[in-house]
């Protein structure tokens, strides 16, 4: 038995290095350029986006647990081993003040060993386990902090052909804002133009100042919960074979993920006849942290026009229109193992798995997002269509080889295999429908305005990387150690997969992204590792 205490602190400062803390970027508008992007010009027509980011603090974060575990010898052949862990995660904005609070996560475990025959050369194993995690610190920083982050957008027509001044600031700031039918520019109140018939002025992600706690999470959120079953069989053929075959599931039972909650609030405005909410709730005012597929009861942020408090509102998961996040592993691993006998070993293993689901976790390898416990998977409802398939992980069949051989009493050589099956990818581009996941340009899946789903559209390369390594014991008494010099050689074929490839197949403007499928990385060139190991 025993007592976990684990404390973190996060101390984050980004701040984007343009001028005046911000990002101009010069665009063309395409045929399907989203509306809130720009999306009222006309295509080939110029303008430009002005973007302010920056975000800081320090976050605290403190995980606690119990646990109590125990060994039963039931017989002579059968062992099993129970026991149960208590978590507790709890973790506070750049105030200070705790906003995430999980204080009831039972996870049970239980396993057991078994031999059939009761020889000693059999054995059926197994385990149950339910993992818990917490809310990643990194989503306080983005969630939690005093995060300035909006995008202004400009014409930069007519302007003797000089698109930016001197200080790399668009010439025509300050006039014809895109999307002019009085939207407010963002300085000055931080005003957001963005309404539901999608003209645009300036999009607000955050004004700059610690959000009220109250309203950042749900109050009936629980934690990211897993179970995990594992069942197998292992047989010692001999003194030196042992075969074995297992099966392990995994399966995501719930997640709690940031979400977009003002497509929510605009239909329940609309649906009680309150009328302003658009000014507030732009598509993206406020992300809470939520049970995706589940009710969720959520205190609005702002005040509605019309009330004198904020209101708390029992959201049902169809208000919500964010499916249940799923995710699942299932494995199928065929191992044998010939023990060291002096002369040689060998070992190696077939693995048949699939992984599947709509969010793939904490990052999120289709884009490269690596922002933890934050990604997009569930910003806004249209970027989850089409999001359930094969994940970035999946690798249908994984083949591993590995050995040694005692050439001499000094000199040892070795090599290890490994054949992984491709990765499957999809077509990202810009959603047709969704005006609030359009804002994020290239982010759902679909391309030329139809679904693309998930691992749907081509795939990579296999995968194959055979290693070599030598070891030389030097025979003498090297400063009363032993000296060892060994070499290692890596991709000794020099094999040349793409480990990587462009699944965008539309630009943030919704043009054909040319390099849609192209390689992104390959494998590591042949390369070889000398050194040496010195015991004394």
């Amino acid at each position: 038995m025993g007592y976990e205490l684990e404390k973190t602190t996060l101390s984050k400062f980004n701040r984007r290095v343009g001028p005046n803390g911000g990002r101009w970027i010069y665009r063309r508008a395409g045929a399907s350029t989203p509306q809130a992007i720009g999306g009222n010009l006309a295509p080939g027509e110029d303008y430009v986006e002005y973007s302010i980011f920056r975000s800081g603090g320090s976050f605290e974060g403190e995980n606690t647990a119990f646990y109590i575990q125990d060994s039963w010898d039931v017989n002579d052949r059968l062992t099993i081993n129970a026991g149960v862990r208590l978590d507790q995660f709890a973790l506070f904005n750049a105030d200070g003040k705790q906003y995430v609070d999980f204080d009831e996560e039972i996870g049970p475990r239980l396993s057991f060993t078994y031999d059939p025959t009761g020889e000693g050369r059999d054995r059926v194993f197994g385990s149950y386990g339910i993992y818990y995690l917490p809310v990643a610190s990194n989503t306080a920083f983005r969630q939690a902090g005093a995060e300035l982050f909006y995008s202004e957008y400009y014409r930069v027509g007519n302007v003797a052909g000089q698109p930016f001044a001197a200080d790399g600031s668009p010439a025509a700031r300050g006039a014809q804002i895109v999307g002019w039918s009085g939207a407010t520019a963002c300085p000055g109140g931080l005003g957001a133009g963005f309404s539901a018939s999608g003209t645009v002025g300036c999009r607000v992600t955050g004004r700059g100042t610690v959000p009220d706690t109250s309203s950042l999470t749900a109050q009936n959120l629980e934690s990211t919960q897993e179970e995990e079953w594992i069942l197998g069989y292992e047989r010692q053929v001999n003194d030196l074979w042992t075969v074995t075959a297992s099966v392990n599931y995994r399966d995501l039972l719930r997640n709690a993920e940031d979400v977009a909650i003002d497509a929510a609030v605009l239909a329940y405005c609309s649906a009680k006849g309150i009328v302003g909410c658009d000014n507030i709730y732009t598509g993206f005012h406020q992300y809470v942290i939520v049970n995706p597929g589940v009710a969720s009861t959520i205190v609005l942020s702002d005040i509605l026009p019309g009330d004198t408090a904020r209101r708390t509102v029992n959201f049902s998961a169809r208000d919500l229109n964010y499916p249940k996040a799923t995710r699942t592993y299932t494995a199928l691993e065929l191992s044998f193992e010939r023990a060291f006998d002096g002369v040689w070993a060998l070992q190696g293993s077939w693995t048949i798995s699939e992984s599947t689901g709509n969010t793939e976790g904490y990052v999120k390898s289709d884009n490269g997002q690596t922002d933890a416990g934050i990604t997009q998977d569930f910003d806004q409802p249209g970027l989850t269509d089409g999001s359930d398939g094969l994940l970035p992980n999946h690798r249908g069949h994984v083949f591993k080889l590995f050995g040694s051989y005692q050439l001499t009493e000094n000199l040892l050589v070795g090599g290890n295999m490994n054949i992984s099956s491709p990765r499957p990818y999809g077509c990202i581009g810009v959603h047709p429908t969704d005006i609030f996941a359009q804002a994020y340009g290239s982010a759902s899946y679909y391309c030329g305005g139809k679904l693309t789903p998930r691992a749907s559209q081509f795939e990579s390369d296999w995968i194959k990387q055979i290693d070599m390594s030598v070891r030389y014991n030097v025979p003498l008494n090297f400063m009363s150690g032993d000296l060892v010099l060994r070499a290692d050689i890596f991709n000794i074929f020099n094999f040349e997969g793409t480990t990587d490839l462009n699944e965008f197949g539309e630009l943030d403007n919704g043009t054909a992204d040319t390099n849609y499928r192209n390689p992104l990385s390959y494998q590591t060139p042949r390369f070889v590792r000398l050194g040496f190991d010195l015991t004394f």
